[in-house]
Formats: structure tokens, sequence, C-alpha cells
């Protein structure tokens, strides 16, 4: 069975809206809240789904662009070089590069976190 939104994408991926069987004779309308799907799911749930974990501060970490992997490192390891303030952005040390050098870490991660820095 495939399920189409009202403007008909395909399982409604391009725009969020709410999904219903193209056969069905009367659709469930609604209008979408931030293209997530209205009272579908838990907040928490589509965070785990979507990011994988539902840690806002971790959250933010991947969408700046930091991946799983460093932003866990970051998090449990380094969570002194690491600031967020509720509603704001995730302000990241430029220690924290040379904490990863001293202690060893993964080349790959340390140039990761290089290049993920904003310059101060």
């Amino acid at each position: 069975m495939l399920f189409y939104c009202r403007d008909g994408c395909h399982a409604g991926i391009c725009c969020g809206q709410t999904w219903f069987n193209r056969a069905s004779l009367d659709p469930p309308w609604h209008t979408p809240v931030s293209g997530q799907l209205v009272g579908a799911l838990d907040p928490g749930f589509y965070k785990l789904i979507k990011y994988g974990t539902a840690d806002d501060t971790k959250i933010k970490l991947i969408r700046d662009g930091y991946s799983h992997g460093l932003a866990d490192l970051m998090l449990e390891r380094y969570p002194e070089t690491v600031r967020a303030a509720p509603g704001r952005e995730i302000e990241v040390s430029p220690r924290l590069v040379n904490i990863m050098v001293a202690n060893g870490e993964s080349d790959l991660l340390i140039f990761e976190a290089k290049m993920n820095l904003k310059p101060a």
C-alpha cells in the first residue's frame, strides 16, 4: 500500500505532510507544524529515529556538522570543552584539539574537530 501527502509526495518524505492511502475516500487533512507529523510520534522517539539520540546537546552538535562519534567523544570524555545554553548555539572550546592530541585520540577525529571549530 502506498501512502502520499496531500501534495502528492510519495510517503510525505519531501514535505512532512500527513500521509494517507490514495484510495481512501476521506483522507485526514490537517496543517503540519514545522514539517513534522502532528501528534503521530512522541517527540523523544522522533529525535531517536532521526538523530540516534534524544539528547538535545548531541543533536545540536550533529546539526552543526560534528559526526556521531565525535559528538559522543566530546560529551563523554571532554564535557568541559562543550558549553550549551538553552535555546542557543553550542560553544566548543578551541582547547578541545590540544586536549585530544595530548590524550592520543584518533588523527581523523582530531582533524574533524579542527575543521568544525569556529574561528575565534
